[in-house]
This record gives structure tokens, C-alpha cells and sequence, in this order.
């Protein structure tokens, strides 16, 4: 079996517990769904006291992560297969040469697996986060050619210096170099001027693996005014959803679709393990892409915008969707927020808004409190007091 195939072998014949279990882990759990969110399995670490350091969740990509390990792999990985390969290396077999294919053939033993050969897996070859990106973008001539939009080969990143220049701007805003190197962020040094001046690059892909544009964000942002983002090749933003390339396997999954406004948002989200998101590039869904939202045939759309964008700019957003799928608002209704802040800035502001402040616009809930009263009142005529 495949990586993919043999996932969901383990998921739909209920194997994660045996693997686990197999594995050396212990205080093994399973968590019932919460919100619409997939059930997982919690255990602690062969050689851990944590009890609930470790989570598989109990779906088809069984998504792992821990809090006291870092168990991605060279490709920014974090499944079963990546915590097998971690756990094998550093402890319990103590191997360093333990690779994927060595935990896929152990996959296989444990499960009792008919093996084919080597898997059809071709050893991964290590290279730059860079240049592994830009290896996962396969660009479809037949579509491209095709587009509206204006697309690029992937040697237009190419023109852009790599630079040893390294700035933690990200990672304070909770996107690690992992998630970073995932979706192809990379440092950029112009020579233009008297002073280098130091970039941020994100690539702006659409949903078949196309390079449409070059986003720069200032590493410095203070030092250059307001220009904070910029784009120096052209890009049609409002036909693309940011991120679809990457999130699409889990929107379908979920049928859940969150809408960022920025590609930040985006990538904090992935790292906090909400990986169904996309960006529309500023606080207007265009009718573009309304279209491809609708496309994706999601069951529910959730709006979550900076907390400086106003309510009757989210109505108009919001009555863009809410006639064609259920559509609601994250709204700071409480000010947990701070000024200017995203609701994606803070992984536990995140989860209280994700979880308590999904609403609609202030007009729809008037004309729903309006209802609720208009009901009551024809109850009361109904009785005789």
C-alpha cells in the first residue's frame, strides 16, 4: 500500500489504537468530536510523563502533532507516519537512519500487510525549504493556458535573492519555519537603493499549483512607512483564493471553509491545526471569488476578519454567501481583542472566538431578536392572562 492508502486503511479499520500501542506509546485515549471537529486519540510519548502529549486525529490524513516533540518531517509533514519515524529515532529503537520507508515497511508488519516492492516510494531526496516548495508546484499547461489570470513559471522566484538575512517577525506571530518552508516564504534582500532593504517573499498560488503573483512584506515595516506589502510582479489577488492549494484536501474533509483576510492568517491557522482556511487578500470577497467558495460546495463559511474592519463592511460580505450557504461572522462582540489585531494573531484568542463568537452582522441579529420578539407576542394573545 501507498502512504495515502494505507491512512485510511488505519482509519477506517479503527487500527490507530494498535499502532499506537505497538509503538511503545501508553495512557492511550480516544476523544469523542467537539464543534464539528474530528475525534482523536491522546497518548504520551514511550519515554514521557506527559499524558496528553501526543494527539492522532481520526481522520483520513491522521494529523499528528506534540507538544513536547517536534515530530514534522524534512517535508513539513505531520501525520502517523512522521510520529513513527520520530519515535523510532530518537525513543525507542534510538535509530538516526530510520526513514519513511522504514516506517512504512513497519506499518506493514505490525498490520500484517501484504508488502510490494520498495512501496513504489522513491527515497526523498533533502534539499533546500525553497526549493522543496517549489518542487510541489506542478504547473498544468492545458489549464494554464487557459486562465484569465496571469500566471508564472516557478523561475520567476528565482529573480528574487535568497539571503541569509533572518528576522523572527514570523515566528513571533506564530508561524514556525516549518509551516513557513511549507508554504514557500522565503527572505529577500533588494540592492537597489543605499541600504539593503529586506523582505519577507510569499508566494501567491492558486488552486492547482500555478504561481499568479509575488507578495513582499517589509521585514522592517517601521523603517518603510506603509509600504508594509507590495507586490514587484503583477497579480490579479482578487481571483485567487490564497491557500486553496495547500487546505483544499482539508475542506473537503471538514465541508467547513474559513475566510482570512491575509495570507498570515492562513499559515497561523495551519500551524494551530485549522487547516481548512483561505485568504481573499483584504476585507472584499470579490465575485471571483464567491464563485470558487461556492465551488467547493463547503457546508458552512466562517468570515474572520481584523477586528478594525467594521460590521457593515462584514454585512456586505456576509450577504455575498449567506443567501447561498450558511455563512456567520467571527465578531469580538466582548473586545478580546486588541486593536487592529486578527482573530488568528492568538492561538487561544483563536480557539474562544472560534468556539463562542460565531454570529452574524448586528442587522440580522436585530431583525432575528425582532422575530423572536413578534413570536412571543402572538403567544401572549394566544393565553388569557
Amino acid at each position: 500500500m501507498k502512504a495515502k492508502e494505507i491512512k485510511e486503511y488505519i482509519y477506517k479499520e479503527k487500527k490507530v489504537p494498535i499502532v499506537l500501542e505497538k509503538l511503545s506509546m501508553h495512557n492511550i485515549k480516544y476523544h469523542e468530536p467537539v464543534n464539528a471537529r474530528d475525534g482523536y486519540y491522546s497518548c504520551a510519548m514511550p519515554s514521557g510523563d506527559n499524558l496528553g502529549s501526543t494527539t492522532v486525529f481520526n481522520n483520513a490524513y491522521l494529523y499528528s502533532s506534540s507538544y513536547t516533540r517536534d515530530i514534522e518531517d524534512e517535508n513539513g509533514v505531520k501525520d502517523l507516519i512522521s510520529l513513527i519515524t520520530f519515535v523510532k529515532r530518537y525513543e525507542t529503537d534510538k535509530n538516526k537512519d530510520f526513514d519513511f520507508i522504514m516506517a512504512m515497511s513497519w506499518l506493514h508488519d505490525v498490520l500484517e500487510l501484504p508488502k510490494e516492492d520498495e512501496f513504489n516510494i522513491k527515497p526523498v531526496t533533502v534539499c533546500k525549504p525553497f526549493e522543496a516548495f517549489k518542487d510541489r508546484l506542478k504547473v498544468n499547461e492545458n489549464q494554464k493556458n487557459k486562465r484569465d489570470i496571469k500566471l508564472y513559471d516557478d523561475e520567476v522566484l528565482d529573480k528574487y535573492r535568497y539571503c541569509e538575512y533572518y528576522e523572527k517577525d514570523f515566528e513571533k506571530d506564530n508561524i514556525p519555519t516549518s509551516v513557513q518552508n511549507y508554504f514557500g516564504i522565503t527572505q529577500y534582500t533588494e540592492l537597489k537603493y543605499r541600504y539593503p532593504k529586506h523582505y519577507f517573499l510569499i508566494p501567491v498560488i492558486d488552486e492547482i499549483g500555478n504561481i499568479a503573483g509575488i507578495k513582499l512584506r517589509s521585514a522592517k515595516a517601521w523603517q518603510y512607512g506603509n509600504n508594509k506589502y507590495f507586490y514587484p510582479e503583477s497579480c490579479e489577488k482578487s481571483s485567487i483564493l490564497y491557500g486553496l492549494f495547500q487546505t483544499r484536501y482539508y475542506i473537503d474533509q471538514k465541508k467547513e471553509l474559513i475566510v482570512c483576510e491575509a495570507e498570515k492568517g492562513v499559515m497561523q491557522l495551519w500551524n494551530y491545526g485549522y487547516r481548512n482556511a483561505v485568504a481573499v487578500g483584504g476585507h472584499s470577497i470579490s465575485q471571483v471569488q464567491v464563485e470558487k467558495i461556492l465551488k467547493l460546495e463547503v457546508d458552512k463559511v466562517i468570515i474572520a476578519f481584523d477586528q478594525d474592519v467594521e460590521e457593515s463592511i462584514l454585512l456586505t460580505e456576509y450577504e455575498k454567501l449567506s443567501s447561498l450557504v450558511e455563512t456567520t461572522c467571527i465578531i469580538d462582540l466582548d473586545h478580546i481583542l486588541e486593536e487592529k489585531e486578527s482573530p488568528t494573531d492568538n492561538p487561544n484568542k483563536w480557539e474562544t472566538l472560534y468556539n463562542n463568537y460565531q454570529t452574524i452582522p448586528l442587522e440580522y441579529r436585530e431583525s432575528e431578536e425582532t422575530e423572536e420578539i413578534k413570536e412571543w407576542e402572538n403567544l401572549q394573545d394566544d393565553f388569557e392572562f
